[in-house]
């Protein structure tokens, strides 16, 4: 027989797993894992997840993208990423643009993405950061909101 605090723990991995490799944020799949494994939902989490979902389209979206070559993807160059995340992040929140929705990494390639009123902004402050970063960025999308069928994408590298 699995316990409750087995069942926690096999969610809350299973969380940090998928947060690691979506875009999702990892806040909302938590929510949602933990009302799966408990039976429970705070009072308004599920009215905050229907909002979240039901305003990603008024935001307009910032995707940048780091092709990794084969064989140099290690443990260094992702902590590298994503503390060069955290500074787009907070240059992103100190300007008052935007802020970041979270990460996809995975073999050949590490993604982050941001969001806020204005993708041509929010790029304006990411840009010095991230030509900071420890390896080249090779493609950014601005899209005006999330189902945007025409985004900007600039590519270098």
């Amino acid at each position: 027989m699995v316990s409750r605090a087995h069942r926690l723990l096999a969610a809350m991995l299973f969380v940090a797993a998928g947060a690691a490799l979506s875009a999702c944020s990892p806040l909302s799949l938590l929510q949602m894992q933990l009302s799966d494994v408990t039976g429970r939902t705070e009072p308004d989490a599920s009215a905050e997840l229907e909002e979240e979902i039901d305003t990603a389209d008024e935001y307009d979206w910032v995707i940048v993208s780091f092709e990794v070559p084969e064989g140099e993807f290690d443990v260094d160059l992702m902590n590298a990423l994503f503390e060069t995340e955290l500074a787009a992040d907070q240059a992103l929140l100190d300007a008052g643009v935007g802020q970041t929705d979270g990460n996809g990494a995975g073999l050949g390639g590490y993604d982050v993405f941001f969001y806020g009123d204005d993708a041509d902004e929010m790029w304006r402050v990411l840009e010095p950061v991230f030509a900071e970063a420890p390896i080249p960025w090779t493609r950014v999308e601005l899209s005006d909101g999330s189902d945007d069928a025409s985004p900007e994408v600039l590519t270098q590298g």
